[in-house]
This record gives C-alpha cells, sequence and structure tokens, in this order.
C-alpha cells in the first residue's frame, strides 16, 4: 500500500487561537511543517487495527520462507511464537506515540472543515503545493487515508513479525541488516501505514492526505518539494490576525478571505 499520489495542492486548516500559534507562525515562516502522535488528534479511533491471529503451523511456515531471503531471522520457537502473537496484539497501540503525522486536506472549500478546525471561519486555511515527481525515497511521504465502512483493518501475526524484523534491521550497527532494512522499507512498513492511515467513514468529509513517519519524535520539519504557497482567511477571521499572519510570512504567500454566496451553498474566495 505505497500510496505516492497526491494532488499537487493540499490543505490545512488552523485555529486562530491557541498556546503555540506565535511559534507556528514563525515555524511557518521558515518552511516548517509539525508533524505530531496521532493520540494527539481527535478521532478516538486514530491507529486502530485488529490482530487476526495465525496458527503456529502457518505461521512457522512463512517465517521458513523469509529466512530463505532473510539469512539473520531464526527458526521460530512455540515460545517465541506466543510473544509475537502478545506483541502483535499491542501493536495498535504502540502506534500512537510511535509514529507522527501531519493531517491535510484536499479541499479548502469545505464549510465542514472551516467548522470545525478553523474555528467557524474565525481561522485561516493554509495552501500548499506539493511536487511528487521530484521525491526521493528518503522524504517523507504522503499516503491518502483509507475509510472504512464498519471496523478497522487487519494485520495478521507475521505482518507484525515483518515489521518489528525491520525495525531491528533498520537501528542494527550490522550493515547487512542494514541492507536489507533498505531493500525491505517499503513491505514492512505496511503494517504502520495501515494504522496512521485508516479512519472510520464518517471522517471521509476531510479528504485526508497524511504526511506518515514511522521513525521520527513530535516536532518542526523541512519537507523537500513541499511549500506553503498561500493563505486563505475565514470571512470571520478578525483584521489584527490577519495582519499578523501577513506580517509574519510576509510576500512570499498569497493571501485570500472566504466569501459568501448567498444564492448557493458554496464557497468563494477573493484575493486580499
Amino acid at each position: 500500500m505505497d500510496q505516492r499520489w497526491a494532488p499537487n495542492r493540499l490543505y490545512r486548516f488552523c485555529k486562530p487561537e491557541h498556546e503555540h500559534f506565535e511559534d507556528e507562525l514563525h515555524n511557518l515562516s521558515m518552511g516548517k511543517v509539525w508533524l505530531n502522535h496521532i493520540n494527539r488528534m481527535n478521532d478516538p479511533f486514530e491507529g486502530a487495527l485488529v490482530h487476526e491471529p495465525q496458527l503456529f503451523d502457518e505461521f512457522s511456515s512463512q517465517i521458513t520462507q523469509v529466512a530463505k531471503h532473510w539469512p539473520q531471522v531464526t527458526q521460530v520457537t512455540k515460545e517465541n511464537y506466543e510473544e509475537y502473537l502478545r506483541g502483535a496484539d499491542k501493536f495498535a497501540a504502540q502506534l500512537l506515540t510511535k509514529a507522527v503525522a501531519a493531517c491535510f486536506s484536499q479541499s479548502w472549500n469545505s464549510p465542514l472543515m472551516w467548522g470545525h478546525y478553523a474555528s467557524s471561519f474565525e481561522g485561516f486555511c493554509l495552501e500548499y503545493e506539493y511536487d511528487t515527481s521530484v521525491m526521493s525515497v528518503e522524504d517523507i511521504p504522503m499516503h491518502q487515508v483509507i475509510y472504512w465502512r464498519e471496523t478497522p483493518p487487519k494485520i495478521t501475526t507475521f505482518e507484525y513479525f515483518r515489521s518489528m524484523y525491520y525495525e531491528q534491521a533498520r537501528q542494527s550497527e550490522d550493515v547487512s541488516l542494514n541492507r536489507t532494512a533498505a531493500h525491505l522499507r517499503v513491505h514492512t512498513l505496511e503494517p504502520v501505514l495501515l494504522g496512521m492511515t485508516s479512519k472510520s467513514f464518517e471522517w471521509v468529509y476531510e479528504q485526508e492526505f497524511r504526511m506518515v513517519s514511522g521513525f521520527l519524535q513530535p516536532g518542526y520539519y523541512e519537507i523537500p518539494h513541499f511549500g506553503l504557497k498561500s493563505v486563505i482567511f475565514g470571512h470571520r477571521a478578525e483584521q489584527s490576525k490577519i495582519d499578523e499572519v501577513k506580517y509574519v510570512l510576509g510576500e512570499s504567500c498569497r493571501y485570500w478571505q472566504i466569501q459568501i454566496l448567498g444564492e448557493r451553498y458554496s464557497l468563494s474566495r477573493r484575493q486580499i
């Protein structure tokens, strides 16, 4: 599920007042994006995955096949099989504080997004331009969120094992293990990405894309080929707040403000 496609314009909604507002503006002016643990987000089901336990013989058979390509993999015993079962059961909970993400929407003109994430049009929306055509494998990739109707997605015990083995290989001082990890990066990160980019269908209106990293700590990061192009202010934004944002971000951005068209249930914007 290496979802590398993303639209070339993505949007992030912001509240006009919060504890770290000035710090956020400063980092925006430096071209940085905030990534945070998903347990800080508003969906109580963030990271939800259902472990689908495998029988010992099936799991052991898959490990035997893998060992042909990963010589460092040792054969499974009944004892460590039980450990993998317990680990897979806890995997979703570990995602909440292990991986980080930044959330974006495909649309700037959703009244629901303005109402929920920009203080009922008192806030603003950041418009980013994203160039995936020049993105390297080392860049933080963008992934489209998958919306599930009834139950969260499932992972098998082997998928959990593969992800954990990749993490150990990535951090190892053994050069051959490092090479193995680099080669298997996409496949072994699948459980992490699945948990980080799956949500209930109730959230489909967000049209969400996420930057995801399984290895970073929360913080501001420069993202290659991802730049802030404009700021769209809600029609209820205070002029003092508009002036503050424009002063800090300067002439590198274009500035717009929402207009309400009474004849239709739609939003437009005018340049200011």
